[in-house]
């Protein structure tokens, strides 16, 4: 089950890649659409993102809210940009995506696989 989740998750960012696939990820969003509808992927990561912590045995809450931040937080301004060509805003994307990973937000809230041993044979 541990490397069952990532295996899926790392599936389906290759299926990215095929035209069809990007074709049918792009309808929700195209113009005419209602523009909310961004909003449908960052929900879906961040539940994948919860199942393959789960999948991995860390259940910390904490993490709840930071999983969230870290997806919505850049549909939020890719939404305010309203379809303008490249701005600022697209900037402030990438590093929102960039900088949790570059200094390790939550690492906190993670337990080290040598900690979680050391729970599995306590308990």
């Amino acid at each position: 089950m541990r490397t069952l989740l990532p295996a899926l998750l790392l599936c389906a960012i290759l299926a990215l890649l095929a035209q069809p696939v990007q074709r049918w990820v792009a309808k929700p969003t195209r113009p005419g659409r209602r523009r909310e509808n961004i909003f449908i992927a960052p929900v879906a990561l961040s539940a994948l993102f919860w199942l393959v912590l789960l999948g991995h045995g860390i259940r910390s809450p904490a993490l709840v809210p930071l999983i969230f931040a870290y997806t919505l937080a850049p549909a939020v301004l890719g939404v305010l940009r309203n379809g303008k060509p490249v701005t600022w805003s697209d900037f402030g994307i990438i590093i929102l995506l960039w900088l949790p990973l570059e200094f390790t937000v939550g690492a906190q809230f993670i337990p080290t696989a040598s900690a979680r041993k050391r729970k599995e044979k306590s308990g």
